[in-house]
């Protein structure tokens, strides 16, 4: 474990939906942990790579703590700023669609960008470059949890375009499975179609191949919102 800060004593120890990204040829995994904020608060958290043969990651983590938010399941893109040079910035939410950036190490995160929506509570499973009637954009890959006398999991294809508006979405689906089914990542094959890696009840993974024609037939135009013209700024550790 590396931690930068006193160890709190709680069931989970470690990193929840732990998700993976590439910052040039630096390789990062994040999630959610327990370990660095009092009371059993969750925070995002992030680690560089830096031993692939030995899987080891870096002894301090990028904390990335933000006021009073869920802190689960954000996503990373990955885009080339005005220098050329590789920068993440995070899908915290997209009812509101909210992006956040690290603002400095371990210093927080701050919104950059923020559109009102009216979707439910969706949260990001994974996300994809994607071009829809021949915009670049990305395609987001959603969950919704229903509690009945056992959890849902419903899934939801929306996109969003680089200015990260959403443009476009989904009826809410499954893959395989009515229940506890969730995906965490996704890639594209030379055929024309989106590889979801696919979990069943937390305890074996599918492997489910989609055509990406039939992912664009499945979307259908929403209402662009209007940009909130605010910042919420960050707080510090």
């Amino acid at each position: 474990e590396g931690t930068d800060k006193k160890v709190f004593e709680l069931k989970v120890i470690g990193l929840e939906d732990c998700r993976y990204f590439r910052i040039g040829k630096t390789e990062h995994i994040f999630g959610v942990s327990y370990e660095h904020v009092g009371n059993s608060n969750l925070t995002m958290v992030s680690y560089e790579l830096v031993d692939e043969k030995e899987n080891k990651i870096g002894t301090k983590p990028v904390i990335m703590k933000t006021r009073n938010r869920c802190e689960k399941n954000w996503l990373p893109v990955v885009e080339t700023n005005a220098k050329d040079a590789n920068e993440v910035k995070f899908i915290h939410s997209l009812s509101p669609t909210r992006m956040v950036e690290l603002v400095g190490k371990n210093k927080g995160v701050k919104t950059i960008y923020e559109q009102t929506c009216n979707f439910d509570d969706e949260r990001g499973s994974t996300i994809i470059d994607f071009n829809y009637q021949g915009m670049d954009g990305y395609l987001v890959l959603t969950h919704r949890v229903i509690f009945l006398s056992s959890r849902i999991y419903l899934s939801r294809f929306f996109f969003l375009n680089k200015q990260y508006q959403t443009l476009a979405a989904s009826n809410y689906f499954y893959f395989l499975h009515v229940g506890i089914e969730y995906c965490l990542g996704c890639a594209r094959n030379t055929k024309g179609e989106i590889v979801f890696g696919v979990s069943k009840t937390d305890k074996e993974t599918f492997v489910v191949t989609v055509p990406e024609l039939n992912i664009i037939s499945m979307l259908y135009e929403v209402e662009k919102s209007q940009l909130k013209d605010e910042e919420a700024g960050y707080i510090t550790e």
